[in-house]
């Protein structure tokens, strides 16, 4: 799944690096302890990866309290304040030229983020999964239509190899050149869908037509949101929205999950 940081985070770094660089005189030795380990975790987990090197030493240091009173010795916390202080400037840099982008993540459809529960998808198409949901909860509509189709596509070419490769390349074999040489070369792994010139989206989910594992139905359909998509992939004055992006990709989910993929 593609990373996203919680603001959170950043408000909890932002508490402890203040409690860190403005210790007084009576520090409590738990509590000092805790903050440095939250602000170390929290580092981390901000993917600040220039300030985590900076406060690496952070880790190994020693905090040494006063017998009795468990209030840290003032040494300690000057040894500290001149460690933070070097945290900081790297940590300002870093932050210098980080920039965030509030992520809708109320904007992308249900059924696209439990479709893992209703197929078995690939590494490859978790990714595309993953990529289509950050373009929804970007506001790139755009993307996310392109990206979803990808991502049905490259189901239903998955399935067409893995239960109709010979029928498929059977009827692969009749698409030839102009001398009558073949067009395409059979299709042997999947990743011959890669290579230069392979058979392209249309002529994928003609040749799915043709041998009749598709039926009429889902195979218009199919080639309508291909048309759908070519539109949005290019630039025209077509402004996709939120629920327009939502409702194609569940058109494309209605269709992969139904029959015959599934």
């Amino acid at each position: 799944m593609l990373k996203s940081t919680a603001i959170t985070e950043y408000i909890i770094l932002g508490k402890c690096y203040r409690y860190l660089s403005t210790l007084g005189e009576y520090v409590p030795g738990k509590e000092l302890s805790k903050m440095l380990n939250a602000f170390i975790t929290t580092i981390d987990k901000c993917e600040l990866s220039a300030t985590k090197a900076a406060a690496e030493s952070l880790r190994s240091f020693n905090i040494v309290v006063h017998q009795g009173l468990e209030t840290v010795h003032r040494d300690s916390i000057s040894s500290l304040k001149t460690m933070m202080a070097t945290v900081e400037s790297v940590m300002d840099h870093e932050a210098s030229s980080r920039h965030a982008i509030t992520l809708n993540t109320t904007g992308v459809s249900p059924r696209l983020r439990k479709l893992p529960t209703e197929l078995s998808l690939s590494e490859s198409q978790t990714h595309l999964l993953d990529e289509t949901i950050r373009c929804l909860e970007c506001e790139s509509y755009r993307a996310a239509i392109v990206m979803g189709w990808n991502l049905a596509f490259d189901f239903i070419r998955q399935w067409a190899f893995d239960i109709h490769l010979a029928a498929f390349n059977g009827e692969l074999a009749t698409y030839t050149k102009k001398g009558g040489a073949s067009r395409y070369r059979p299709i042997t792994t999947y990743e011959d869908f890669f290579q230069p010139d392979p058979p392209g989206e249309r002529t994928v989910l003609d040749i799915l037509y043709d041998i009749n594992v598709v039926t009429e139905i889902p195979f218009n359909e199919l080639c309508r949101h291909l048309r759908y998509r070519n539109n949005y992939a290019h630039p025209n004055f077509r402004l996709p929205t939120a629920s327009k992006a939502n409702a194609y990709i569940e058109e494309l989910i209605d269709i992969i999950t139904g029959p015959p993929f599934k």
